[in-house]
């Protein structure tokens, strides 16, 4: 039997059939929510403004830590490439087309990477 409670994992392991006389003594306590990881960093990923027109800001939550970002366009083509970028880091778009461009997050040892869309509006 599990038992959820908010991030918490409660699993039962009765080793014998259950009866009144049951205790909660063989209910074990498993923590579920992740360690700090790389996930905590990228969904916190902001680009302001958005819609922009000649900058655009990159914010993620946790300071002292590089990233590495990729834009592409609406059809997939690689527009840029930046690596080893910190929160705050103010990415120039006076050569960007207007339309819709994509930000991807990614680090060298998670290969996890989340994306956002901007948009460019001069």
């Amino acid at each position: 039997m599990r038992l959820f409670l908010l991030s918490t994992l409660y699993v039962v392991f009765l080793l014998s059939p259950v009866n009144a006389s049951t205790s909660f003594s063989k209910l074990k306590k498993q923590n579920t929510t992740p360690p700090y990881s790389f996930y905590n960093i990228i969904s916190n990923l902001v680009l302001v403004p958005n819609p922009a027109k000649n900058e655009v800001k990159l914010n993620f939550s946790v300071k002292n830590t590089t990233l590495n970002f990729k834009i592409t366009d609406a059809l997939g083509r690689i527009i840029k490439k930046i690596d080893n970028i910190r929160s705050g880091y103010i990415l120039n778009t006076t050569n960007f087309l207007d339309g819709v461009y994509f930000v991807s997050a990614y680090n060298n040892t998670n290969k996890i990477e989340i994306t956002k869309k901007l948009i460019i509006q001069h």
